[in-house]
């Protein structure tokens, strides 16, 4: 059975479709079968895809899902035996049954930036994670410039014992345009340092679920 990552967060504008998007197109990149499920409601990864439809760039696998509906009905993949990676982009509310979504998501992506409102929000899901046992690891992303307060963001998140990614994504103008067109950044600046971060962050995901380099 494929591996099931989720890019989550209990508030919006975080970067959970952002990068949803972008580690699919990395993923089929690399040679890898992918399918996208948008938990959103707002479907704003289905809007992505509907914008790469209009380009000459291939397609992966996408479908929505109703997470208001149990989660053994909308997260089955009993019928993905011809896919390797199934990427879920989770609204930015919590719901109900959103744990329930979380307790079968292999590994769960949480992008944080520094500003107060992402880290008071976003620490409550690490506790959260922390007392259900879920695997889940922070992604500093949408960072300005400042190291210090890039730093300061790292340092508060380990101190209360959370797993963070070892990159950073910063504020990029490439990343959110690239997405809106409907491409990865790496195929829209492939030479960019976002191409970088997100290819670093790439790789990085891919030891994580041990695929299998292709």
């Amino acid at each position: 059975m494929p591996p099931i990552v989720g890019f989550v967060g209990f508030k919006g504008g975080s970067g959970k479709t952002l990068l949803s998007f972008q580690m699919a197109e990395r993923a089929q990149s690399a040679g890898f079968r992918v399918m996208l499920w948008d938990l959103d409601p707002e479907q704003s990864a289905m809007h992505h895809m509907a914008w790469r439809a209009e380009t000459d760039r291939p397609l992966w696998a996408a479908e929505t899902r109703r997470i208001e509906a149990p989660p053994e009905t909308e997260l089955n993949i009993s019928n993905l035996s011809d896919i390797d990676l199934v990427i879920c982009d989770f609204p930015g509310f919590n719901t109900f049954l959103s744990a329930a979504y979380m307790d079968r998501v292999e590994l769960l992506l949480a992008p944080i930036s520094t500003t107060a409102q992402d880290r008071t929000v976003m620490t409550r899901m690490g506790w959260l994670a922390q007392s259900r046992g879920w695997q889940l690891v922070f992604v500093p992303n949408n960072l300005r410039p400042s190291r210090a307060r890039q730093d300061g963001l790292v340092e508060d998140l380990e101190s209360g014992a959370f797993s963070v990614t070892p990159m950073r994504i910063a504020r990029w103008v490439a990343l959110q345009d690239s997405s809106e067109m409907g491409l990865g950044v790496c195929e829209y600046e492939p030479d960019s340092q976002a191409a970088a971060e997100i290819t670093a962050l790439w790789v990085w995901l891919a030891d994580q679920i041990n695929l299998p380099p292709r």
